[in-house]
């Protein structure tokens, strides 16, 4: 919601991680490969790179897990 994107120092093969790729909402690194979370720091601490994920995270929370999208889900299941 607040544009902040996601580093993720997690296994690759996860639902979360492809999430995050998919959406392009910030930088996915092997849980033991510390080279390559340190490379998606330092990718993700430039300005430009930054404000890619930063846009792509504020519309990817609208679209997934705004109170509108909560409320029509639900109100789905119970009608």
């Amino acid at each position: 919601r607040n544009g902040i994107p996601v580093i993720a120092h997690i296994n690759k093969n996860n639902e979360l991680s492809k999430f995050i790729n998919k959406n392009k909402i910030g930088l996915c690194s092997e849980l033991y490969s510390y080279n390559e979370f340190n490379k998606n720091l330092v990718i993700m601490s430039k300005k430009k790179e930054n404000m890619f994920f930063k846009k792509n995270c504020v519309s990817i929370f609208k679209h997934y897990f705004s109170i509108e999208k909560a409320f029509k889900t639900l109100n789905f299941k119970i009608e």
